[in-house]
């Protein structure tokens, strides 16, 4: 499938599970009531919940692409570990790749 058209259906369906579960909190039922109500699972309300809050705070994962180079005797010289993602810094690796690292990982640099 074209990367395009997943993204268009990925937001069109975030947007379709935003308008539930605003529906579901605007209600006086509580969130099983609802669930039950309207025939949706309530596993599939909390998957959905969950995404649309990481999307929405910055917290959703996402990869980076880093470029490897054609050597293949790098050593590891460090290891880098920010919320259960580990990346192990080679040696030979420039500013450049640390910098896109450290932005794939949502950190700040300093």
């Amino acid at each position: 499938m074209d990367n395009s058209l997943q993204i268009v259906n990925t937001n069109r369906e975030m947007q379709e599970w935003s308008n539930k579960i605003q529906a579901c909190r605007s209600s006086s039922l509580s969130v099983r009531a609802w669930c039950r109500e309207n025939n949706v699972p309530l596993s599939s309300f909390y998957y959905w919940q969950k995404k649309i809050f990481n999307r929405v705070s910055g917290r959703e994962s996402s990869f980076v692409e880093i470029p490897v180079s054609a050597k293949s005797n790098y050593e590891a010289i460090a290891r880098l570990t920010v919320n259960g993602i580990a990346v192990e810094l080679l040696s030979g690796i420039s500013a450049k790749e640390i910098a896109e690292i450290i932005a794939g990982l949502g950190l700040k640099q300093c």
